[in-house]
């Protein structure tokens, strides 16, 4: 059975199973010991306790010892912060985790140990109860990996296990003991016959009886008789006989159990179901049993392989903390109620930003008690965590404020993704040739499909602010909130610059070298006219003479969106949403009363970012367009899997704490003219 399977499964289930069955679930190993509760500091939340000691322990195979020695004790966990403080060994439970083990020590025959207390309201509770004495109980976990039979007593033939190579696993606070010099041992890896057995005995029969002497019922009626019998030959050899029998059966039985427990535990192992196989062998299933409920187990399991390995493995403890800090952090800037944090992100409440560098630091072992605030800035800095919670936060509020930015083209455009920044196509594909009458011998005409094509390429806009040391002693969050909540919003407008700058622009297209807007297009008004219903009505009519590539085919477009300045907006709102429709009705179609009105005001301002874009375009506030959502009309890219901004973060050296930069890869290109109409206004 592996070894690394935890023993806290096993401590409950030694509590309620029979002596037989308990023997035969042994899986990993727990002691109980007891706390020192003069030693605990309520300052520092630390305490000692003695773990474990050289004692024997009787169990069924024999007396069981573990070595108390460096060689024999493997502290690697430890060493690496992984020796968990457990509230009744319940690993599974986040909530559970009730602090650390810092370190651990041998003092004579005897593990000795320091643990302390996490921050956390159920932490908090069990301190109360270790500061009062009343909570003293102290579990440990273990795993032997090495066995080795040191002693057998020759009066009784019972033999001394030693564990000369065992790992320590986890400590556990749990309730006090009726005798309190009674030390409770649950689950282990048991030993095997031999000089360095790897597994305990094992044995599903009763022990012997001891010996009794008999009486008949007349020797008990009659009491004792004057003259003392004389020991009969035949019947000692008879009781020698019997002992010899049970002797056999239980060495028979001890076998049996040892192969049933062997070969349950391979096949358990085998297909990485230990816990399973543990069940089996404590509930005493026959190794044909188990091939038949292994079966059933791995067919009801295979559609669903991959989550139940999520659920059993689960996340890395790295990322779960990380994620819980950044969702702490995320709603403190944003001011958000305690309500609105998650179970695992309120262990960080009351946290400052300096605060949680110092969280950062004591994740890796680092002692924050006597540092200065500037020490713990600068050295959280240098940290993998605090840069990258930083640096999450800040893209977790870029986004949220990049998505929530407004922008008025999205509904009219049509978004592409591109793999480089190579140019790429906008292929626009005519429609297919008209089918024509086949000729005299049945033969078909070849045709041919007209194409047009636009180029479109990304250009990536950025920019590098820097987030001091200063500002995280100050406990700046404000700043890390604005920051990049301003990214995102410079990445919107940039967007809406380059797409509404197409548009007032009027580039030239690559298809026939013509202006966007242009007569020879026909969707250029001409003369200009006021916004009313009659040159609407003039401007869906030119739409919806439009014609595809070959010149032939009709496309029979109709305007959806109405584009105006904030000037023309009342004017829009009398014509599409008149006061008093009933009357209105009669003179304002419906077709054009159907028409979706957007307000953008670069129509009317222009953009003027020569420098930070190269766009310079003036806008006018008697003009307005109308747009189709059948057709390309300004077709805009991205950077494929990466839809918006990208903060990216480095330590500085030319400023004392954090770089932040803010990368967008983007591009807006005309795609093509029949969707769209202008109208210069008057």
């Amino acid at each position: 059975m592996p070894a690394g399977v935890a023993g806290d499964t096993m401590l409950g289930r030694e509590q309620r199973l029979a002596p037989t069955q308990v023997a035969a679930a042994r899986i990993a190993l727990v002691e109980s010991v007891r706390l020192k509760p003069g030693s605990f500091d309520a300052e520092a939340r630390t305490f000692e306790a003695v773990f474990t000691t050289a004692a024997p322990v009787r169990r069924w195979f024999g007396n069981e010892i573990l070595a108390i020695t460096p060689d024999a004790i493997d502290l690697a966990r430890l060493e690496t912060g992984q020796v968990r403080f457990l509230d009744h060994h319940r690993s599974n439970d986040r909530r559970a985790v009730l602090g650390i083990v810092e370190r651990a020590w041998i003092e004579g025959d005897s593990l000795v140990g320091v643990i302390r207390l996490a921050e956390t309201p159920e932490a908090n509770e069990a301190a109360g109860q270790i500061e009062r004495g009343e909570l003293t109980g102290i579990s440990v976990g273990y795993r032997v990996d090495r066995w080795q039979i040191t002693a057998v007593d020759e009066t009784t033939g019972r033999e001394d296990w030693t564990a000369t190579r065992w790992a320590l696993l986890e400590v556990s606070l749990v309730s006090v003991q009726a005798d309190a010099n009674a030390f409770v041992r649950s689950a282990s890896p048991l030993p095997a016959t031999g000089a360095a057995p790897s597994t305990p005995p094992r044995s599903s029969a009763a022990p012997a009886p001891p010996k009794e002497t008999s009486m008949d019922p007349e020797t008990i009626a009659d009491g004792p008789r004057g003259d003392t019998p004389t020991a009969d030959p035949t019947a000692e050899t008879n009781v020698r006989s019997q002992e010899a029998a049970v002797r056999a059966a239980t060495e028979a039985a001890v076998r049996a159990e040892r192969e049933r427990v062997a070969a349950i535990t391979a096949l358990a192992s085998r297909h990485a179901l230990p816990s399973f196989g543990a069940d089996h062998v404590a509930a005493g299933t026959t190794i044909d049993a188990f091939r038949t409920a292994l079966l059933d187990r791995l067919f009801d399991a295979e559609a669903t392989t991959a989550i139940r390995s999520t659920v059993r493995i689960g996340l890395d403890e790295t990322e779960t903390r990380r994620a819980a800090a950044i969702d702490y952090l995320f709603a403190r800037g944003l001011g958000s109620r305690e309500a609105t944090l998650s179970d695992a992100a309120r262990q960080f409440l009351g946290l400052t930003t300096l605060g949680m560098a110092a969280e950062c630091l004591e994740w890796r072992g680092e002692s924050t008690r006597r540092m200065k605030a500037d020490d713990i800035a600068r050295r959280a800095m240098t940290s993998s965590d605090f840069p990258f919670l930083l640096s999450a936060v800040v893209n977790k509020e870029l986004r949220a404020a990049y998505d929530v930015a407004p922008q008025t083209f999205r509904p009219f455009t049509r978004q592409i993704t591109l793999p480089d920044f190579k140019l790429a196509h906008i292929l626009r594909k005519g429609l297919a040739p008209q089918l024509k009458r086949l000729g005299e011998h049945g033969e078909y005409r070849q045709g041919v499909v007209a194409e047009s094509e636009e180029t479109i390429g990304l250009q990536t806009y950025g920019i590098i602010v820097a987030m001091t040391r200063q500002m995280i002693i100050n406990d700046d969050l404000g700043a890390f909130r604005s920051i990049p909540a301003e990214f995102g919003q410079s990445a919107a407008t940039l967007e809406s610059d380059l797409v509404w700058g197409k548009l007032l622009a009027n580039p030239v297209l690559k298809s026939d070298g013509t202006t966007l807007f242009h007569a020879t297009h026909g969707n250029l008004a001409n003369p200009a006219a006021a916004l009313s219903a009659e040159a609407i009505n003039k401007g869906r009519s030119a739409m919806g003479l439009q014609t595809d590539l070959d010149k032939k085919t009709v496309l029979n477009l109709t305007p959806r969106f109405l584009l105006i300045p904030p000037e023309l907006e009342f004017t829009a709102a009398q014509i599409l949403t008149p006061i008093n429709a009933q009357q209105t009705a009669n003179v304002v179609p419906e077709f054009i009363r159907s028409l979706t009105p957007i307000v953008e005001s670069r129509l009317s301002l222009g953009i003027k970012k020569a420098d930070d874009l190269g766009i310079n375009v003036n806008g006018s506030a008697t003009q307005w367009l109308l747009a189709s959502d059948r057709v390309d009309t300004v077709v805009y890219a991205t950077m494929t899997g990466q839809s918006g901004p990208y903060v990216e973060s480095e330590m500085g050296f030319d400023v004392d704490g954090m770089k932040i930069k803010c990368r967008h890869d983007f591009a807006a290109e005309a795609a093509d003219f029949r969707g769209l109409y202008r109208n210069a206004g008057a």
